[in-house]
């Protein structure tokens, strides 16, 4: 396999083998088709804390199962790779890696959705802490364990806290709102993202929601080129198949504005960075479709 066959690649997206998605694997291979892509990373979420909806992990066997059959009926013109979303609970860290220990996965991606069990969308995430610097940087640390830990190849939507911030604090800071009370832990995560040489994810998920930028933002994303960072994966975390690539080209635009000139694609966990501009003209313009074609009737 080139690295052109994974050029146009959505590297995050769910199915419903993810418990807030309903999407079977085969629609999304097929409207990938329609929209003109050459890969995409199935991404479900994991979860082994008991309290989230993803608990207990959905059934493997059956995954598999349905990632091989769609690899048999649409490997020919689609690279399907078998990836997870695995959410992190530093408590949960040896479960995390028995789990991955023995199966095939492409690509794992670590999100962190909650702290000290309060959902991060919620009023009690941000009522539970004295200050909101207090907030960010208890944030900011418990993404610094789950680069720690080892577990993953990328670290999903950094600042997908500043959806909550959007909701409960003030909308017209939430897109800044990491950085303004926590900019020097988030630069040390940064360099332990580097160090650690795996993924930042660019998430693209933020064009379609409240906030208006991708997970992370500019800035951040500035800040980490200029730490040395050089692995980025993009995805739209698309959970409803009309999401299915919503916005990657914009993400991918926004990486060459701030210096980036590859995107990483994992395949049996290692990194492949593809040229962003891997054809003649702009690929960007050339790939994003006019509408956004829906699948036709099975």
């Amino acid at each position: 396999m080139s690295a052109t066959d994974l050029f146009l690649c959505d590297s995050h997206v769910h199915t419903r083998f993810s418990a807030d998605a309903d999407t079977p694997l085969e629609k999304v291979c097929r409207q990938a088709l329609l929209l003109g892509l050459r890969a995409v990373c199935i991404t479900d979420h994991v979860s082994f804390w008991a309290g989230d909806r993803n608990f207990p992990p959905f059934d493997y066997r059956s995954f598999k199962r349905a990632i091989d059959r769609c690899r048999d009926r649409f490997g020919h013109r689609l690279t399907i790779l078998m990836g997870v979303e695995v959410d992190y609970h530093s408590e949960h860290e040896a479960q995390i890696a028995d789990y991955l220990a023995d199966k095939p996965f492409d690509f794992v991606l670590g999100s962190l959705h909650y702290l000290n069990g309060r959902h991060l969308l919620t009023e009690e995430c941000f009522s539970q802490f004295a200050d909101l610097r207090t907030l960010m940087a208890s944030y900011v640390e418990a993404v610094h364990e789950m680069v720690a830990s080892e577990l993953f190849d990328a670290i999903a939507h950094l600042d997908w806290i500043k959806r909550g911030w959007h909701q409960y604090v003030d909308p017209a800071t939430a897109d800044g709102c990491l950085l303004t009370y926590a900019a020097r832990e988030v630069e040390d995560l940064l360099e332990a993202v580097r160090e650690s040489n795996i993924a930042l994810e660019l998430n693209a998920s933020g064009y379609r929601r409240n906030v208006g930028q991708p997970f992370p933002n500019r800035e951040i994303l500035v800040r980490y080129r200029e730490a040395g960072g050089r692995l980025i994966t993009v995805g739209s975390d698309a959970h409803r198949l009309p999401e299915l690539a919503y916005a990657v080209a914009e993400a991918l635009e926004l990486a060459l504005s701030v210096g980036f000139e590859e995107v990483t694609v994992y395949r049996e966990r290692q990194p492949i960075s593809i040229p962003i501009r891997a054809y003649e003209g702009d690929p960007l313009r050339d790939w994003a479709p006019a509408g956004r074609p829906q699948l036709e009737p099975l």
